[in-house]
């Protein structure tokens, strides 16, 4: 919904825009000369003209600022809300043709309530973002190459694998306690991979919270399959929804193991 009402505002600033360069013709130079003072205050058509080309400028920013939120899959902070809804109350006292108010009322309104509709993203302290910049990768390193799974594994395809996945961090606070990445196409299938919560943060459901998430996120809707695999966690996955394979015989697979360990070993050589 954010993404779409980003959408709306920048084309409704771009129509702003042309009606203000219209109205504008031959008025631009005088605004230039007289100043702001009197380009609104006492100059019959001025005002119109003026405020429509300022309102353009600040509502396209706005809606992409908007519109960018809505594609991270994350509630829009409420504060962003606020701001836009004191945004919308300057445009609506200062140029009330120009719709400021019926313009970004609506967004306003559905930042600051956007928390409360998507609780998957913050408990108190406690959050889940998508945000790949915020990543601890040496914590991330760590843990995973001491895991069952990915025992030994090294540090740049820890970075490789986090480039080309969805990314889930969980944080309390600035700290990330947790981490889950998304392999997916984004069309027909996802695969969960490297989920763990640190100990320290155990016991709270967390694991729970984070898949739901991830099941959740925009652009994880409509595909036609999730997998994952897991030793000892299928409590966990059951209450999202998996279940065991229906045809296990209809799937394959190929794995190397111990393939970390292999590559830190030096080959072998034989003299003449």
């Amino acid at each position: 919904m954010t993404r779409v009402a980003g959408r709306i505002i920048m084309g409704i600033a771009g129509i702003h825009f042309f009606f203000g360069l219209w109205f504008g013709r031959g008025q631009l130079a005088a605004i230039a000369r007289d100043g702001f003072v009197n380009a609104v205050d006492g100059h019959p058509g001025r005002p119109l003209a003026f405020w429509f080309l300022a309102f353009s400028a600040p509502a396209f920013l706005a809606g992409l600022l908007i519109a960018g939120i809505g594609t991270r899959g994350e509630a829009a902070p409420r504060a962003l809300g606020w701001s836009v809804f004191v945004f919308a109350l300057v445009m609506n006292l200062l140029m009330p043709l120009s719709g400021g108010w019926l313009l970004f009322g609506p967004a306003a309104l559905l930042l600051i309530d956007a928390r409360r509709k998507n609780p998957r993203w913050r408990r108190g302290a406690l959050s889940i973002s998508t945000d790949r910049g915020r990543l601890d990768r040496g914590m991330i390193h760590e843990f995973l190459r001491s895991s069952y799974w990915a025992k030994g594994i090294p540090r740049e395809v820890v970075d490789r694998s986090i480039e080309h996945a969805i990314d889930f961090g969980v944080y309390d606070g600035k700290r990330q306690v947790g981490f889950a990445r998304v392999i997916t196409d984004r069309a027909t299938f996802a695969y969960l991979s490297d989920v763990f919560i640190l100990e320290s943060h155990r016991g709270q459901a967390l694991g729970t919270w984070l898949t739901e998430a991830m099941l959740a996120h925009r652009e994880l809707q409509g595909l036609r399959r999730w997998m994952l695999a897991t030793h000892d966690a299928h409590g966990l996955y059951r209450k999202a929804g998996f279940t065991p394979l229906a045809h296990p015989d209809h799937f394959m697979e190929l794995v190397f193991r111990g393939i970390y360990e292999r590559e830190k070993t030096p080959a072998k050589t034989t003299s003449p």
